[in-house]
This record gives structure tokens, C-alpha cells and sequence, in this order.
């Protein structure tokens, strides 16, 4: 009820602004002063107030100016900012500029201009956006910016990325930015956003940019703002995308029917030889018993089982293959996709406003995955009078997806583990001894679940995505209201409150016919969750000219309120399959719920002062109370400062008529980090309290004691240094390099306790890391001049991570180890020492004593970790990405490409498929370059099945992560203004647009962008998505 009534006054209050009356309006038009080509979305703003419009597709603005006012101040992105004096029908010409010093950044609780800001960021607008059409914002981001670096994670409908600024944050808390939507920290799904909506991105990366967020900030902070309307007449636009998805990387190389079946008897052979059978008698046993015995029967060819197979391990050459079902093409599937966007704007002086509806539908490359979202945004802005103004952002989401059931591991109903590792002779339906389906009474194909099958027996994935269902649905709804009001010449104060609310409903429906849940009558669960999360701050802002003089300080206060509540229940005994509620299972298996708050006050302000717009200076500082700490911990103070010096403005730089621009920065501050997590990951509210978890005894309830609290607990602090240079010269080249030292200290770790107190750890501020890097973007016009133009956009990112400070010596993370000195991300594995010649054994370096030695035996070398040895690191050398962008005329064409160079790569996946023999699973197509007499060198040990000395982990499996991915290329093409205006069309725009079209990886199959951990898994692939679309405006 109480969400109605805030949407009823929300547009009850657009209908009272939209309505406002009309008053005396100053018009023109903008141009290049280039080639007197009309400059579109570019800024009108009436000077000393907020009062302002952008100009349209033809340059043309309209704009109320209040009496007082005399001059406007008029820009755009990449043109020199122009002060003119207001009079009737102007005509402004913007004169190119080589750096984008005017250009105005959303920044912490207020915009800055490009020129007078002291710290590190970078802003990406929608122009770069569009061109990828991509559901979550997030997803776009990759190789966009320098010290960004973005892991596409997986590839499931409406998944998004994770996000990563300037290296890893944290140990035990989350290195994840902080997303902040239109000046309000946003606490909803990043994905639920419509990227058509937005108008630009700000990523803030150093503590000059980011300490005001205090306690949230620590890791970088990513702004995101929604498009605006303009005082122009209504401007109606509407998109529409459609395109198709496949597969972006490659399955794994892997042997055929044929060669499976002779691998196999190899491995059977070497596995009888090994129990003391001669060679000649274990080559017979194996050809005869292979198929029957170990295989579970499944014979692909025309002839008996017992006969397929020569003693020779060969299969016979007569033999005719009969079936071949392939898991991959059953699967998975071509996606279709759908994208439409209707969005309006405009409005008076007075009042302007953007209104858009969005509908998506996307289908997932996997077989029963899909994404449908609904989107509607109202940003409404009304300037009442000269004094004062009312804001209002409202966004409402709603989604729904058909998941893959296991995004992760290994199990039997995971598609990408169960495609990849069944041997290519097991069918998906039943075949008699013909090859021929077996029918059941309807005439339908009988669905093969291996009861015999050694690889996961009694499954099938095809009928498991059938009969199995995760549903997810959400929705969420943002509002944001802000007042503001200007007084006394120089001052401004803004109220502001915001909510985020958001509900979901997650279902699992496991069937009652095979599987895990056959036995109960199938398995349904229901999690429904709840988050709402509020936010009010107060602003008073001062800005004053005094000369040459700028002086500006701001003060305020900001409150923060995040409820959690989630209820799940478990049932069992459906009697209908694919029941979606819970009131058709028969038993209750399980039910819980629950509820976490959080909390955090601040206090903070910001002075600025610059002189003869050549030096700069800046300070904030900000106080944060958490409820995640003790009350004698909770506070925290948080502080940066940064300066400035545009050397390209001093005097004795006038003769220097190449350079363009020359501006050296430096800024060092404070931020927090309170973001705890558990050991799965999820926020964990509560650290410095005694926790207690449920634990019923039969009928009788009861508590165990879970987590010991540390009511010391305080603060992960983050200082962060940066010194940077931006550069521009010859009216061509633009650039900035970006120096920067980022440390953690009293970073929050769970350090083990002794096992006598029953409890595995304690969390404490108990480390400190370092991360150090450098950023590079340039920026080219290559041509420029004449109708056709050329530019290139490249960045890069080296960076290197280092802790210096563990309490204990050594802490072992799987591949792993943490030691002070090293990277959280070094690989500590037993070094691989090849294949010996003579037995086909596989061998490993080991210490034995001061001494290095080679060893077949897997357990003597790895049962003492002083055998294992640093291997590499998953950090990259160097990381980023570049654009070229083609223009002539109408036509305009845009590549971009994202790269890493260095860095490795544990590929389990490879490894399973390189396994000894486990018969019943595919192996890869390196498999055939096994060793198999003595004398033959090679890299691929000898296959054996049983054998536990093979395929062991080790450096063997550690790949070169280095890849280069073409990323998108977006082709449009734009009507001639007047073509379009002939239909009543302001402007028409037709393209075509390829995502994720190919990656370059040192091994087929691998996707190095999975996780920055290093390690792959069998995650949803990422997609690769072709699509044509058409924009129209009106």
C-alpha cells in the first residue's frame, strides 16, 4: 500500500510540474566552428544558476532566462567552452579543444569540471554505451576506462560482471566498488538498470575522489546518472534491437568415438598389466571385457561388443558406426533477443523531464534459460523559482529468469561440466541394438538416464533441464526526491531522501521422477527475500568569485538504513511435476527465516579554493559511525587532499603553441572499508557479537555457539596515493598517466583459533597489503580535418599486489599461498618435472632435504608443503582495451578490443579432461600424444585406470591467461537531417552490432576472464550476441 501511494504522488506531482506555465524563452542555435555542422546534446546552462538545456539533433535550443540573467554558458565534449551574452536568435560557434577540461564529471554529491578537479577519474559516456548492447551495465564496462578491470563472470540471461578499481581491496571483506545511481548509493540489482537510460558513467578511483563516501568507498566508486530532459519541445524516441547469441568461447578439444574407445582399452591394459597380468593376456582381456565390464555396455558399432576391440587396442576397421548423440548441440542452442526502448523528454524553462519504458527478452545459449525484464524510469527536475527546485529520480524493474540449476561445480546437473566431461559413446536416448530410438507407448523417445553408464549414473542433463526448474523473479523500485534552494548570493542547501526497495522470489523444483529428489517424490523450495534500504543527506554548498580567487566548501550529513528479511521453506512429495508453490508437496523438509539490519551515520565536508583557474586546491574529510563494529569501535574519520597545477595556463608556456594542455595533479587520502563478509561470501552483519545458529534436536529446539565475537574490531583502513599528468598537444593528442600506491591496513581476516574452542576462526584487523600501479590513456585524432575521421582511444593498467603484514607465517588457499611479501594471487604448486621416458610416469620436483629431486610418487612430494613452489601469479603484466572510430558522413564505425597481457590461469577444467582414466569421461584431444612404449618423449604421461599418480595438480595445468577479445564492433549508419524531416523524424539511425565476437587464448576452450581468482570452473559461458537495431526520434 504504502509503495502505491508513493508512485501516486510521484506522478501525481510530474503531471502538477508538467503543466506549469510558460514564460519568455531565449533560443539559438550551436555549431562547429569547424565546419558549421549543427552539434547536438550540447550544454546550455544560464550562468551562476542551475537553469539549463542541451541543444537538439539539429544544434537548436530554446531556453527560459530569468530577468536578471546576462550571459549563458554553452559546451560540449571535445569543444571549447564559450561564455555569451544573452539576446534573440544567437548563433554560437564552439571551436575544438584537444582535452576535455571543460567537460563537466558527476562526482561525490555534486559535478566538478574536468579542469578544476584534483583527483583520479574517468568518465564514460553513453555514446561509448550504446554501441554495446549488452543487459547489464556492468558488461560494458570492460577495457573501458584505466584501472578498471572487469571479469565477465558468466554468461547466464541478465548476469552482470564483477567489477574491480585499481586491485584488490580486501582479504575478507568485498574489493567490489560502490555504485552510487543518480548521487544516491543504489543497493538494487546493478543489472536492473537499463543502460538506454543512462547518460554517463563516473569512475572514481582515488581518495580525492572517492573519501566523501567514507566508510563505502574504499574500493573505488562508480556513478551512475540517468538521462535528463531538456526545455525543448517533447522529444520522443524509440529503439529497437534484435540479435541473436552463441557460444563466445569454444568448447575444450576432445576425442571422437573412435579414439575413446581405443584410449580406453589402453588405460584398462596398462590398469591389468599394473596388477601383475602380462601384457599379452591383459591386451586380450581388455578388447573382450572393456565394453561389457567397464563401460556399461555401450556399443556405438555394428559389431558385438566383444569383437569391436582388436588385441591391438584397435577398433574394427569394417566396423559402422551406428549413433553419435552429441550432449553439446542438445543442450545448448542459438539465443534470440529482443530490446525495446520508448523514452520521452523535454518540457519548459520551468520543468523537464525524461519518462522511458523498456522491455527485454532474451534467450540463453543453454537449453530452458531466459531473461525478461520490464523497465520504466520518470527523472522529473522543476525549477519553481529563481531559488528554488525539486528533483525527482523514480525507477521501477521487473524481471524474470529461467536459471541453470547449478551455476557451479562439478555435479551430474550442471550442463557445462555434464556436456563437456560425458565420453562421446553415451547416447541421450535409448537405441536398441540397431542404433534405433526406443519409443515409449505415445510414440516419444525414451530418455537414456545410464543406469549402467560409469559417469553419473542414473542422470541426464537433457531431461534434467526439462523436468527441473529454477525460476527467479524480482522486483525493484528506486525513488529519489531532492530539494534544493539558493540563498544569500552564494549558498546552497539540498535535502534529499531515497529508497531503495527490492523483493525476490527464488523457486527450485526438483523433479519426482529421477534424480536427487526421486525418492522423496521430488523437492521444492521457495526463498522469498526483502531488502529495502534508505537514505537521507543534507547539503549546504558555498561558492564564491573573488578576482582570480574560487572558494567553495560544503558541509552535510548523511543517514543509512539497509533491512534484510528473508523466509525459505522445503517441501517434498509433489504429486504433479513442475508445481511452481509449495501447497502440492506433501511433507515440510525444511523452513527458516530471517532478518539483518545495518546502519551507518556520517558527517563530512569540503572546501576547494583555486587561483586564476591555474591552481588548485581541495580537502574532505568525513565521520562515519557503522553498526558492524562495537560502539566503542563503530567510528571512524576518513580525510583526503589533493592539488593541482595547470602548467599549460602559466605565462611562461605561450610560446609553446604546440601544447595544448599540461596539468599536473597529486592527491592522498583515507578511506574505510566495513563491507565483512562470511566464508560463502554474503555480508556478515554481525562480527563483533556472539553469534548462534539453530540446531533443533528432533523435537526439541536448541542453539549452538557459531561465531565468537570481537567487540575490538574496527575499521579497515585504505590510504591511497596518486600523482598524475594530463597532457594534450599538436590539437591531436590527449592524454593522462596515472601514478598510484594503494594501502590497506587493519584489514579484517578470520584468523584461525585453537580447535579446543570448537570454533574454526575469529575475525580481527590482523594484515596490510599494498597495491601499486600505473595508468596510461591516450587519445588520437589521426584525422580529423576532412569528411572522413579517425580516432583511437587505447588505455593501460600494471599493477602489482603485495601483503605486508600476516599474523601467521603462512595461510594456504587452495592452488594458493598467502605469505608477507607476496600477492594474494600466487600460485604455490608442486613443480611438474615431466615424463619419464622409460615408464611413461609422470614426475614432480620434491626437497628432499636442502636437495631438489624428481619423484613419481604424487604423496611423498606434496606431503610437505615446503615442496610446493612459487609458480606465477593470476595478476596480469598489463591489462585495458582500445577503440578505433571511423566516421564519413552519415556512416560511422567503432571497433574495440580489450587485452591482458601475463598472468596465469589454473585450468581445472583441462586438467579433468587430461585425466589417467576414469572411464566414462571424455578426455582431451592432447590425450593422443600419451606416452605408450619406453623411448617416447612427450609431455602426456601414460594413461592407467586407478592409477592416483596421474594428472595430480600441479604447475603442469597452470596456463598463460594472456588473451586478446574483440569486444564489440558497432557499424551505424545516419539519415541526412533532411531525408529524416521529410517523414516528421528528427533524425533516424540504423546499425548493426557484434559482442563478444572472438577471444584469443593461449588454449581452446579456456575462458581467462571468468574470475580474478585464477581458477576456472564450469560457469554459464559468455555469450556472443550479433544484433541490427533501429533508433528513431521524433
Amino acid at each position: 500500500m504504502r509503495k502505491r501511494l508513493y508512485l501516486l504522488l510521484a506522478f501525481l506531482w510530474m503531471g502538477v510540474c508538467m503543466l506549469s506555465a510558460q514564460t519568455k524563452n531565449v533560443s539559438g542555435r550551436i555549431l562547429s566552428a569547424e565546419n558549421d555542422e549543427p552539434i547536438a546534446g550540447a550544454t546550455v546552462l544560464v550562468k551562476g544558476t542551475s537553469i539549463g538545456v542541451a541543444s537538439d539533433a539539429h544544434g537548436h535550443f530554446t531556453l527560459k532566462v530569468p530577468e536578471s540573467a546576462t550571459e549563458l554558458i554553452v559546451s560540449f565534449m571535445g569543444m571549447e567552452t564559450q561564455e555569451v551574452g544573452i539576446k534573440a536568435n544567437l548563433t554560437i560557434r564552439l571551436k575544438s579543444a584537444n582535452e576535455k577540461l571543460d567537460e563537466v564529471m558527476v562526482v561525490a554529491y555534486g559535478t566538478a569540471k574536468k579542469s578544476s578537479f584534483t583527483g583520479a577519474a574517468e568518465v564514460i559516456k553513453n555514446e561509448q554505451l550504446e554501441k554495446m548492447n549488452v543487459v547489464s551495465v556492468t558488461k560494458a564496462l570492460e577495457g573501458t576506462s584505466p584501472g578498471l578491470q572487469v571479469m565477465g563472470g558468466t554468461g547466464q540471461p541478465g548476469s552482470g560482471a564483477t567489477v574491480r578499481i585499481r586491485g584488490i581491496g580486501s582479504l575478507s571483506s568485498s574489493s567490489a566498488p560502490l555504485y552510487v545511481l543518480n548521487g544516491v548509493v543504489f543497493d538494487g540489482d546493478i543489472s536492473s538498470i537499463n543502460p538506454d537510460d543512462i547518460e554517463s558513467i563516473s569512475v572514481l578511483k582515488d581518495a580525492a575522489s572517492a573519501a566523501l563516501y567514507g566508510a563505502r568507498g574504499a574500493n573505488g566508486v562508480i556513478m551512475i546518472q540517468t538521462k535528463k530532459g531538456n526545455a525543448e519541445k517533447s522529444t520522443l524516441s524509440v529503439k529497437a534491437v534484435w540479435g541473436f547469441s552463441s557460444r563466445a568461447i569454444p568448447e575444450y578439444s576432445r576425442i571422437g568415438i573412435k579414439d575413446y574407445y581405443e584410449t580406453s582399452w589402453e588405460a584398462y591394459r596398462n590398469a591389468l598389466v599394473g596388477t601383475g597380468q602380462s601384457m599379452e593376456k591383459a591386451s586380450e582381456y581388455a578388447a573382450a571385457n572393456l565394453i561389457n565390464k567397464q563401460l556399461g555396455g555401450y556399443n556405438n558399432y555394428n559389431i558385438p561388443a566383444d569383437k569391436l576391440i582388436s588385441a591391438d587396442g584397435k577398433v574394427d576397421a569394417s566396423a559402422r558406426l551406428l549413433y553419435h548423440d552429441n550432449w553439446g548441440d542438445a543442450l545448448f542452442r542459438t539465443g534470440l533477443k529482443q530490446d525495446y526502448m520508448l523514452s520521452m523528454s523535454g518540457g519548459s524553462d520551468k520543468t523537464t523531464y525524461y519518462l522511458s519504458l523498456g522491455w527485454l527478452d532474451e534467450e540463453g545459449i543453454m537449453t530452458r534459460t531466459d531473461y525478461q525484464r520490464f523497465t520504466a524510469r520518470a527523472n522529473i527536475n522543476s525549477q519553481f523559482t529563481d531559488w528554488f527546485n525539486l528533483e525527482g529520480n523514480m525507477g521501477y524493474t521487473n524481471d524474470k529468469s529461467n536459471q541453470m540449476m547449478q551455476a557451479e561445480g562439478t555435479y551430474a546437473i550442471n550442463p557445462f561440466f555434464y556436456s563437456r566431461m560425458i565420453a562421446p559413446i553415451f547416447p541421450i536416448y535409448k537405441r536398441d541394438e540397431q542404433g534405433n530410438y526406443i519409443l515409449d507407448s505415445e510414440g516419444n523417445k525414451v530418455f537414456d538416464y545410464g543406469e549402467k553408464r560409469p559417469f553419473n549414473g542414473r542422470t541426464n542433463n537433457l531431461a534434467t533441464l526439462i523436468h527441473d526448474a529454477v525460476w527467479n523473479q524480482t522486483d525493484n523500485f528506486n525513488i529519489n526526491v531532492t530539494a534544493g534552494t539558493k540563498f544569500l548570493r552564494h549558498f546552497t542547501f539540498k535535502v534529499s531522501g531515497s529508497a531503495d526497495i527490492l523483493n525476490r522470489r527464488y523457486t527450485k523444483m526438483y523433479n519426482n521422477k529421477f534424480g536427487d529428489a526421486a525418492n522423496v517424490g521430488g523437492r521444492g523450495s521457495v526463498e522469498a527475500l526483502r531488502i529495502e534500504s534508505l537514505t537521507f543527506n543534507q547539503i549546504l554548498n558555498f561558492n564564491k568569485e573573488l578576482g582570480l580567487h574560487n572558494v567553495s566548501a560544503m558541509v552535510g550529513h548523511e543517514s543509512y538504513r539497509y533491512v534484510e528479511k528473508s523466509v525459505f521453506a522445503q517441501r517434498t512429495g509433489f504429486p504433479l511435476e513442475m508445481s511452481n508453490d509449495l501447497v502440492f508437496g506433501a511433507q515440510l523438509e525444511d523452513g527458516s527465516s530471517q532478518t539483518d539490519e545495518h546502519a551507518i551515520e556520517g558527517w563530512f565536508g569540503q572546501v576547494g579554493y583555486d587561483y586564476a583557474n591555474r591552481y588548485y586546491i581541495s580537502g574532505s574529510y568525513r565521520r562515519d559511525g557503522s553498526s558492524r563494529f562495537y560502539k566503542d569501535s563503530r567510528w571512524g574519520d576518513f580525510w583526503s587532499v589533493g592539488a593541482s597545477w595547470r602548467i599549460s595556463q602559466e605565462a611562461f608556456m605561450k610560446n609553446a603553441k604546440w601544447m595544448d594542455n599540461l596539468k599536473l595533479k597529486v592527491s592522498y587520502g583515507v578511506q574505510g572499508n566495513d563491507n565483512i563478509l562470511d566464508e560463502n561470501e554474503d555480508p556478515y552483519y554481525y562480527a563483533w557479537q556472539n553469534f548462534f545458529e539453530p540446531y533443533p534436536n528432533h523435537d526439541f529446539g536448541g542453539v549452538i555457539h557459531s561465531t565468537t565475537g570481537n567487540r575490538d574490531l574496527h575499521w579497515e583502513k585504505n590510504s591511497n596515493f596518486n600523482v598524475g599528468l594530463e597532457f594534450g598537444f599538436l590539437n591531436r593528442i590527449r592524454g593522462e598517466v596515472d601514478y598510484f600506491i594503494r594501502k590497506g591496513e587493519d584489514m579484517l581476516y578470520a584468523v584461525p583459533v585453537p580447535y579446543s574452542t570448537g570454533l574454526p576462526s575469529i575475525v580481527q584487523n590482523a594484515a596490510s597489503m599494498d597495491n601499486k600501479g600505473i595508468e596510461l590513456q591516450l587519445s588520437f585524432d589521426i584525422l580529423k580535418e576532412r569528411a572522413f575521421k579517425w580516432t583511437l582511444d587505447f588505455n593501460l593498467t600494471h599493477y602489482k599486489n603485495k601483503l605486508t603484514k600476516l599474523t601467521q607465517d603462512e595461510v594456504w588457499k587452495g592452488t594458493k599461498k598467502w605469505v608477507e611479501g607476496g600477492s594474494i594471487y600466487d600460485f604455490w604448486l608442486m613443480k611438474w618435472a615431466g615424463v619419464d621416458a622409460e615408464n611413461g610416469d609422470e614426475l614432480w620436483w620434491y626437497k628432499n632435504g636442502d636437495a631438489w629431486e624428481k619423484t613419481n610418487d604424487y604423496s611423498l612430494a606434496s606431503k610437505d608443503p615446503k615442496s610446493k613452489q612459487y609458480v606465477g601469479s593470476a595478476i596480469p603484466k598489463v591489462y585495458g582495451g582500445f577503440t578505433n572510430n571511423f566516421s564519413w558522413k552519415g556512416l560511422n564505425l567503432s571497433v574495440f578490443f580489450s587485452y591482458s597481457v601475463g598472468g596465469k590461469m589454473y585450468d581445472s577444467n583441462y586438467q579433468r579432461l587430461m585425466h589417467a582414466g576414469s572411464l566414462g569421461h571424455a578426455w582431451h584431444k592432447d590425450i593422443l600424444k600419451r606416452w605408450r612404449k619406453p623411448g617416447d618423449v612427450t609431455d602426456v604421461p601414460r594413461i592407467e585406470k586407478g592409477n592416483r599418480n596421474i594428472s595430480k595438480s600441479s604447475n603442469r595445468f597452470l596456463k598463460d591467461a594472456s588473451y586478446l577479445s574483440l569486444r564489440n564492433i558497432n557499424l551505424s549508419y545516419t539519415l541526412p537531417a533532411e531525408w529524416s524531416s521529410r517523414v516528421g523524424m528528427s533524425s533516424v539511425k540504423v546499425f548493426v552490432s557484434g559482442d563478444n565476437l572472438v577471444t584469443f587464448t593461449k588454449l581452446k576452450g579456456m575462458d581467462p576472464t571468468q574470475a580474478f581468482s585464477g581458477v576456472s570452473d564450469n560457469t554459464y559461458v559468455p555469450n556472443r550476441v550479433v544484433s541490427v537495431g533501429l533508433n528513431i526520434n521524433f
